[in-house]
């Protein structure tokens, strides 16, 4: 390992034979929740064991508190790092003097039960396991809940089955600290923690899954993981520093699964966008909720990029924050809109925003080209339609891609890509988006630059034509039908899960049962898996077919048979300022230099 640290005040004993774990604390200014975390390791019913403190060079009490505790009990051995270096460098430490026969890790602010490591050790001895897995509850500040329990004892032994058996309710299984692992299994295939950022041990647990040979998990043990507002991952951070790692931790973890054949579910291809900042900074990134004696909710507070969002009673009140104000003040197309610029005429975006269009607009050629192999049919959709109308390409403040299929060429494009595309970083797949509870859609995507993507939203044969009062109708009953499947999405569904019961949906209840009829000019309904907010979710037939081609940043590819009338449905006056415009995203000074190297090559490629 590089870089080592200089280690002071260290008591390291030799090795002793009949160590079964080796418990990895890391330590950090953690004064307050230390010593119930100690007393916790060390009331543990497995008695053989040591415990490796590293202090990440602490600048309260908590190196006083480990040398307290050291001196009532020889099984703790001490490091002291000479200045901080980060969580994952501290683990590393650790892991490299670890003796135990298994290894595990307990953050320095979370506690344990007391027959935990004595029931992890047990499982993975019996089932010759090299990783066994805990339940998880996490305290909050006013109550606790369960992100990931097991009931009963499961074990898997492929990586697909590993990845499902240790995800937790948000679908995410990065956690190091539930589990045991055979220490062969971390020293023999080098496995360590990204040392010098947060979100540390995502690429840790996919090599510990991948190399590992079975995995189990065991029921009625827990670990207990505070949560703290000011701990590495919850602090608001100003600088993009936490997103930067975020997006850096998930490159690695995609590069890793495309290197090894590893179907990586939709929620961790594209948790970079859809968790921490890069698309959920605009839909609220989290919602407080104040009660009146625990029982009747008094209000929320919502938070955006751009907005704080007070709903008293149901009554919003929305309040624009300063730094967004001043960001509008200042940005070109506001201005355009405050002097009545003809928005026809307005420039095209410069810079990092322009780059990302260009970018996009290499996945949309690349998907026009597969679609062209294979005989299927694509169309231009909303705000990237809208674009090629009024601006002859993208929206200057946008750079998005919006793309329709009819049902039947919708359920084909994954494996075409899989098939016929040009460039194997280039692929399409399903993305559920968690933000709105169970959003599920396919995106093309580039495998090295997550943050690129071109949406494709389904459509479907409606069979039979309605009048505006049918219409309106017919889409209460289908808003109804989303409300229901986004609760039950948010229940844990898989994805698979989440699918069948979207299609069994919009047959049994929302596609008529009768043959379409010859006489009559039967609409398309938008597919209930995307979940679209349109005023209504019909359009008529003759407004999408015959297709016809449209020129879209200089190229040529195909939209509906009447733009017109599409986007007057969709937005009413297409040709006028919109409300609001997108100012350039912060969220751009998160992506890493390896991926605007990846923009650039897609820019010039076009």
């Amino acid at each position: 390992m590089e870089n080592k640290a200089n280690i002071t005040s260290i008591s390291i004993e030799k090795n002793k034979i009949g160590i079964k774990l080796s418990i990895i604390v890391p330590v950090y200014n953690i004064i307050q929740y230390l010593p119930k975390c100690l007393d916790s390791i060390l009331s543990q019913t497995l008695r053989d064991i040591e415990i490796i403190c590293v202090d990440d060079c602490s600048t309260d009490s908590s190196f006083s508190i480990l040398e307290e505790y050291k001196s009532k009990d020889d099984r703790i051995k001490l490091l002291k790092l000479d200045k901080n270096y980060g969580q994952g460098y501290a683990r590393n430490r650790g892991i490299e003097i670890a003796q135990g026969e298994y290894i595990g890790f307990v953050d320095g602010d979370d506690y344990i039960d007391a027959k935990y490591f004595e029931a992890l050790y047990n499982s993975a001895v019996k089932q010759d396991a090299d990783i066994s897995v805990a339940s998880i509850l996490k305290h909050k500040k006013n109550y606790k809940k369960y992100n990931v329990i097991y009931k009963k004892e499961g074990i898997a032994e492929n990586i697909q089955d590993k990845i499902k058996l240790c995800g937790d309710k948000k679908k995410f299984f990065f956690y190091a600290w539930n589990k045991i692992y055979k220490t062969d299994l971390i020293k023999n295939n080098g496995i360590e923690f990204a040392q010098g950022q947060i979100y540390e041990d995502v690429i840790f647990a996919i090599e510990a899954l991948y190399y590992s040979n079975r995995v189990v998990s065991v029921p009625n043990i827990k670990y207990h993981y505070i949560e703290r507002k000011n701990s590495s991952v919850k602090r608001k951070d100003i600088t993009g520093k936490k997103e930067y790692d975020l997006t850096k931790a998930y490159t690695e973890l995609q590069d890793f699964c495309h290197e090894h054949n590893i179907i990586l579910p939709e929620r961790l291809n594209y948790s970079t966008k859809k968790k921490f900042g890069l698309i959920t900074k605009y839909q609220g990134k989290f919602c407080c909720k104040y009660t009146l004696l625990g029982i009747l909710p008094l209000f929320k507070i919502y938070s955006t990029e751009t907005r704080n969002i007070f709903n008293i009673y149901g009554v919003k009140i929305k309040l624009p924050k300063k730094e967004f104000v001043q960001a509008r003040k200042e940005n070109d197309f506001y201005k355009y809109k405050k002097n009545k610029i003809d928005i026809t005429t307005i420039p095209k975006a410069t810079g990092k925003l322009r780059d990302i269009q260009l970018a996009n607009l290499a996945l949309l050629k690349e998907l026009d080209y597969v679609c062209k192999q294979n005989k299927i049919n694509y169309i231009l959709d909303a705000g990237t339609l809208l674009g090629a109308i009024r601006h002859k390409g993208f929206i200057p403040w946008d750079d998005d891609v919006d793309i329709i299929m009819i049902r039947d060429d919708y359920n084909r494009i994954i494996e075409a890509f899989k098939e016929t595309s040009r460039n194997s970083d280039i692929f399409a797949d399903f993305y559920r988006d968690n933000v709105t509870n169970g959003q599920y859609f396919i995106k093309v995507q580039h495998r090295k630059c997550p943050f690129l993507s071109v949406d494709i939203f389904p459509i479907d044969d409606y069979g039979v034509s309605l009048t505006l009062k049918d219409q309106i109708h017919e889409t209460k009953k289908i808003y109804k039908l989303i409300k229901s499947i986004k609760h039950t999405a948010n229940q844990g569904l898989s994805n698979a899960e989440l699918k069948h019961l979207i299609d069994e949906t919009m047959v049994s209840k929302i596609l008529p049962k009768d043959q379409i009829q010859q006489d009559i000019k039967p609409y398309f309904v938008y597919g209930i898996d995307s979940f679209h907010i349109l005023k209504n979710w019909f359009v008529k037939r003759d407004t999408i077919l015959p297709l016809r081609t449209i020129n879209f940043e200089n190229y040529e590819f195909t939209t509906v048979n009447n733009p017109d009338e599409f986007l007057r449905h969709i937005y009413g006056n297409y040709m006028s300022y919109p409300h609001k415009m997108k100012l350039l995203h912060s969220s751009y000074e998160s992506i890493s230099k390896e991926q605007w190297d990846v923009i650039g090559e897609l820019k010039r490629g076009v």
